[in-house]
């Protein structure tokens, strides 16, 4: 995790500054969902290292990974995505006019 942390806040640094330069909402998004991703981490490490998992099989019988975790918290993370991103306007059109001569 410590390796990356540069990369996310590198990215995360980079859509605000997308988000202050464009005036647009796209930049925010990103950042907010950069910083999503970062709590999926988070969110992973937490579970791994609380013994949660190890507590529910013991008690319960439920096989309930931080593996399981990341990835129910990946999904929902996506489904944000796809939430935030489906009514924010593209860069498409501005991208085809610019390189519509080349």
């Amino acid at each position: 995790m410590a390796m990356h942390a540069a990369n996310f806040l590198l990215m995360i640094a980079f859509s605000a500054a997308s988000r202050r330069r464009r005036k647009d909402r796209t930049g925010g998004v990103f950042a907010g969902l950069w910083l999503g991703f970062l709590a999926v981490n988070l969110g992973y490490f937490a579970v791994l290292y609380s013994g949660i998992p190890e507590e529910l099989y013991s008690r319960f019988g439920i096989r309930f990974s931080a593996n399981d975790t990341m990835h129910v918290l990946l999904i929902a993370w996506m489904a944000l995505a796809f939430l935030l991103l489906r009514h924010t306007p593209g860069d498409a059109e501005a991208q085809a006019e610019t390189f519509h001569g080349i």
